[in-house]
């Protein structure tokens, strides 16, 4: 990953990345808190490998979200 495009370390607040794709990029160890995430989409194919903790953390989130 190029260094110059490294958010790293990072913290958003009040920003909106509405409408904004991330391709590629990696997102381990990202926290979301108090944030509206209504119409996200996550295709990662890796994500539901049976042991995988992503997909538990998914699972969980899925569930909690239902109406």
């Amino acid at each position: 990953m190029d260094s110059q495009h490294s958010f790293e370390g990072q913290t958003f607040r009040d920003a909106s990345f509405t409408g904004a794709r991330f391709v590629s990029c990696d997102l381990t160890g990202v926290v979301v808190r108090g944030s509206e995430i209504a119409s996200v989409e996550i295709d990662s194919p890796w994500l539901i490998k049976a042991g995988n903790t992503s997909s538990t953390a998914l699972t969980s989130f899925r569930s909690s979200t239902r109406s």
